[in-house]
């Protein structure tokens, strides 16, 4: 439904649409998949399930017949800084006049999020942009003989409501905000529950425009296994 050119929104770019629907055929022979281990698997910080569960779901994919290559995303790290620094501060200048008239009116981890952009310069800001120009290029590079790159989602599973924090996110590795500087498609999707029943996920990520090959890799793995279909037990204080 969302997909496709608006006239009235600027942001949106005129190509054609693919039929996302006969794209999933459930077949990934031959789909070339790279595993970036540098930053997004060898983080003291990730779990050792969510990151088992991952590469328990790359072998799957390999066994149906994509072909798997470790790869290197250079930068990884700072693009997660470029991306927060962006993110904050085009955030702040919109919401600047709403955050001093009706400040109470944002929840607390959304004003924590957005007031953070008065640490950022516009000094910060021009330079973060300027390392995205040359991240986006890199990442072109990387995925050039590629169809999609995997990695886990996030460092851990599932989090607990009483355990958010917007700080914890910050110094934390973040797996996620590189596709947002690079505007490449990526989609999460269940890989197992942990041994404590907490939903874990891989994120599989495509070349621009290529949403078709995302959710065809994300469809087959799903035909593959049952995953998606396990229900974390009821628990209080679990986020969804």
């Amino acid at each position: 439904m969302i997909a496709g050119y608006d006239p009235k929104d600027p942001t949106t770019v005129d190509v054609p649409v693919p039929d996302y629907v006969a794209a999933l055929t459930g077949d990934v022979k031959g789909v070339k998949i790279g595993v970036p281990m540098e930053y997004f698997f060898d983080s003291p910080q990730l779990d050792p399930e969510v990151r088992a569960a991952v590469l328990a779901a790359v072998e799957v994919l390999k066994g149906a017949g994509a072909i798997v290559t470790e790869v290197t995303v250079p930068h990884a790290a700072e693009a997660k800084d470029a991306n927060t620094i962006i993110i904050a501060s085009e955030a702040g200048a919109y919401h600047r006049l709403d955050l001093q008239s009706q400040f109470d009116q944002y929840g607390r981890f959304t004003s924590e999020s957005i007031t953070r952009s008065v640490l950022f310069s516009g000094a910060d800001y021009v330079q973060a942009q300027r390392f995205r120009s040359y991240f986006k290029k890199a990442v072109a590079a990387v995925m050039e003989p590629l169809d999609v790159l995997i990695t886990p989602t996030s460092i851990g599973t599932a989090t607990l409501r009483a355990e958010m924090s917007p700080g914890k996110m910050l110094e934390s590795p973040g797996f996620t905000g590189q596709w947002n500087l690079t505007g490449l498609p990526a989609l999460a999707i269940p890989t197992g529950l942990s041994s404590n029943t907490l939903p874990m996920s891989m994120q599989i990520i495509g070349k621009p425009f290529a949403e078709a090959t995302v959710l065809a890799v994300g469809d087959a793995y799903q035909r593959l296994t049952t995953h998606h279909l396990n229900v974390p037990p009821i628990a209080a204080g679990v986020a969804v």
